[in-house]
């Protein structure tokens, strides 16, 4: 059927000398130099529509190929996306934030919603000889964000503080925290495992810093995995290429391929690869989301780059 719609775009050429097409096409190149942005207007979306593009199913965005079922259907009716938060400005603090010379009713809000929030809510439960506190938590969630993370910026560290105070400060239970819940684009239980299971690597204690230990995290958080992965988030990218880094830093190269190579057909199945402008004029997501998806996307594609150049620097 498609070479049957090639031949008859084939035939509706105009037939030339090949001397006049050649000479239109130089006087194009000069025109228009090869630094040039290419705008792409809704005629050049609409010339090409059998290419994928972006839908709402299930209240997430996934991409929908030309020959996927999925593309036949109509986007669901849902209700505009706000941009606000329950707590806009607030985010997680860490503990040595908090001033011990100060009551803490005196200091700022979000630093009595950290001392509330159950920060190891979804974490493994470690043996208490381990010695695995919220100090140590912290400490190596700063590390992570501001020797590593902030590398190629995967993950925005004050996104992910922001939703996980909401997320951690109210109960699993409660009406509040299904609500906020289905609105959280930047923090879940599989991305704060995996997360640590590479932060504890920035760890000062070898006992913290083991192999067994860093282990209980990553096997954590692949129980969570298909989960995250049966309706995916942004949270579900982040968290496979935490994984990814978390095998690749133990010297499992196959592990790590196989995690990172996960995280990259899921940014194909939410189309971070397709232009979410439209989606954002509609309402259906907020600028931030559609930054943090053009973000996460030339991370994860930076790290690609430089995963494979590591390959051929081994082989």
């Amino acid at each position: 059927m498609r070479i049957r719609e090639l031949e008859s775009e084939i035939a509706q050429i105009p037939a030339g000398p090949i001397i006049e097409i050649r000479e239109q096409t130089d006087q194009e190149n000069s025109v228009m130099s090869p630094t040039d942005p290419i705008t792409i207007t809704e005629d050049t979306i609409e010339g090409y529509p059998r290419r994928s593009h972006l839908t709402m199913q299930d209240g997430n965005i996934s991409a929908s190929g030309p020959t996927s079922m999925w593309s036949t259907f109509p986007d669901e009716s849902v209700p505009p996306r706000e941009s606000k938060v329950p707590h806009p400005g607030l985010i997680y603090r860490y503990t040595f934030e908090r001033s011990p010379s100060i009551p803490l009713h005196l200091q700022s809000q979000d630093i009595q919603m950290s001392e509330r929030c159950e920060w190891d809510r979804y974490l493994p439960k470690l043996n208490s000889g381990v010695g695995f506190t919220r100090f140590e938590h912290d400490t190596l969630l700063y590390r992570c964000f501001n020797y590593h993370a902030l590398w190629l910026r995967t993950l925005e560290p004050d996104l992910f503080l922001r939703d996980m105070l909401l997320e951690l400060t109210t109960h699993p239970d409660s009406a509040d925290a299904t609500k906020y819940s289905r609105g959280l684009t930047y923090y879940s239980p599989f991305l704060h495992c995996a997360l640590m299971a590479l932060a504890t690597t920035f760890s000062t204690d070898p006992g913290i810093r083991s192999k067994h230990i860093r282990e209980q995290f990553a096997r954590y958080a692949k129980q969570l995995l298909e989960d995250a992965c049966e309706r995916p988030t942004l949270t579900a990218i982040h968290g496979l290429a935490f994984l990814s880094e978390y095998h690749g830093s133990l010297g499992e190269r196959g592990l790590a391929y196989l995690y990172f190579g996960m995280g990259c057909r899921l940014v194909r199945a939410l189309g971070l690869c397709i232009n979410g402008r439209k989606m954002v004029d509609s309402k259906m997501i907020t600028e931030q989301e559609l930054t943090s998806r053009v973000h996460l996307f030339w991370a994860l594609f930076s790290q690609d780059k430089l995963m494979v150049c590591k390959l051929i620097s081994i082989l």
